[in-house]
């Protein structure tokens, strides 16, 4: 089975983060997560993103962040999360 990939666009905040997180349960196998369309996300997407990949963990599939934008890049380097999300921008001094 492929990978599933979602692509969202522009503002994930609050208001989207419901839409997203119901396209997510969907998804069967592994599930990237394309986010170079974003132009800002808040700490509801983050929360989304967290949740999401416990969740793909739990069923024993991955979860992957591609292609962040650099204001995505950014919100996970302030929140410690690239480490988790980003591994191979880990030390880029984001």
């Amino acid at each position: 089975m492929g990978a599933s990939r979602l692509a969202p666009v522009g503002e994930l905040d609050s208001a989207g983060v419901p839409e997203l997180e119901a396209q997510l349960t969907t998804c069967d196998g592994d599930v990237v997560l394309d986010c170079s369309g974003l132009t800002f996300v808040d700490a509801a997407s983050l929360g989304l993103f967290v949740r999401a990949r416990v969740s793909c963990e739990t069923r024993g599939v991955a979860f992957t962040l591609v292609e962040p934008s650099c204001r995505v890049q950014r919100l996970l380097s302030i929140t410690d999360l690239d480490g988790v999300f980003l591994p191979s921008l880990e030390g880029s001094g984001l």
